[in-house]
């Protein structure tokens, strides 16, 4: 088997739109040069999202004539969303070795089962229908917000900086149609290349999580597989032969779960806060516009999105934290109990091991499991209204 390709290959949305949203985060354990193709379009890709955020602040902090209501309005959910993008991004590419000597371990314990690369891939693809979903549903939203003011241009033959629904800087206000109508398009590219940014770092954390999640899945079924008799009596030596690979398997997946999470505690941590603060200003975007309906509609829609991204991400936490801790309960209901003492031994040592949860966290100061989502949506809420009573 080829081990070092099976962790790329196992989920081509993930090669796809980490190369389309021009991240390059690795995806195997060679450390090889980007090829020229690959060079040209990562700087495509990052002078669109540049150019968009660079014009998006300089309109709202200096140039476009917004009240700080407007601001938090227009600019507030795009800055933290960059914010959630390149902080998560800058860190990853700074432990660019340690996610490639973590692919290294996933490919040692992903070895040549056709189970498990069953088990593996159903869990990968439970995540990824939905994540399609939202990166769909999630372009829609990004395209039509921008656009909307390309309605205007029948309307009327001069434009300033409020015409755009994102704040931006473009010199000689008032513009002509030509340039206001070059405004937009920046707007509508630099704003669905921020969201193909956004999905691209969730898929790609997600993706780590869900091959995990399937190896636990598979200890979980070979553990019960060994003390099964369905097959007919097991002689002693057999079973606990087969104990012990179970038992080395197990170990190593513990392992890459104890590195995966080191890993991991910043962004848990970033995404916590970025979340809250995202929700919080969406939130107060749809309060606050009045008849702008097609930003209403479009912030509606992205929240129910956004929560369905995020909901998936605490999901798979969730999962993982439920199958590292059930890996016997299969076993358990095997006839463990009326095997030799040295078959009994080694399974209750297996039940110890357990007890071992792998749970990522930010320091084991912040969780993202299922119940955490109802705690961001809540605090969001919370500074929402501040904002609004500060108004």
């Amino acid at each position: 088997m080829e081990k070092s390709p099976y962790f790329e290959r196992v989920n081509r949305l993930n090669v796809f739109v980490n190369f389309v949203a021009g991240h390059f985060l690795p995806l195997n354990d060679d450390d090889k040069k980007l090829g020229y193709f690959n060079s040209l379009w990562l700087m495509f890709a990052w002078a669109i999202k540049i150019v968009y955020l660079l014009t998006a602040a300089l309109g709202t902090l200096h140039f476009a004539d917004l009240t700080v209501d407007q601001a938090f309005k227009k600019s507030g959910a795009i800055t933290v969303l960059s914010i959630e993008i390149l902080v998560p991004l800058f860190y990853l590419n700074f432990r660019r070795q340690d996610l490639r000597n973590l692919i290294a371990k996933y490919n040692l314990i992903l070895i040549d089962s056709d189970e498990l690369r069953h088990v593996v891939r159903h869990t990968v693809k439970h995540y990824n229908k939905g994540l399609k979903f939202y990166l769909i549903v999630g372009l829609v939203a990004a395209f039509f917000f921008p656009a909307a003011p390309i309605f205007q241009i029948l309307q009327s033959e001069h434009f300033t900086y409020a015409d755009f629904t994102v704040p931006a800087y473009l010199p000689g206000e008032p513009f002509g149609r030509g340039v206001f109508a070059v405004g937009v398009v920046i707007q509508v590219f630099g704003g669905c290349a921020i969201h193909v940014g956004a999905i691209g770092i969730y898929l790609y954390v997600i993706h780590y999580i869900a091959i995990l999640v399937g190896q636990y899945k598979y200890v979980r079924i070979q553990f019960a597989k060994a003390l099964s008799e369905k097959d007919g009596l097991k002689d002693e030596i057999s079973v606990i032969t087969a104990l012990h690979k179970c038992i080395e398997h197990h170990s190593a997946v513990i392992k890459v779960g104890q590195t995966l999470i080191e890993i991991l505690a910043l962004y848990i941590g970033t995404t916590y806060i970025t979340c809250i603060m995202e929700f919080c200003f969406l939130t107060y975007g749809v309060m606050t516009f009045e008849n702008a309906v097609i930003e209403k509609f479009t912030y509606v829609a992205y929240i129910f999105c956004r929560i369905l991204l995020i909901f998936m991400l605490c999901s798979s936490i969730q999962e993982l934290v439920d199958a590292s801790t059930s890996v016997t309960d299969d076993a358990f209901h095997e006839n463990w109990y009326t095997r030799s003492k040295a078959v009994q031994r080694t399974f209750y040592i297996i039940q110890l091991s357990n007890q071992m949860e792998c749970r990522i966290s930010a320091y084991r100061i912040v969780d993202l499991v299922v119940p955490t989502l109802a705690l961001i949506l809540s605090k969001s809420y919370s500074v929402c209204l501040l904002l609004l009573n500060v108004k």
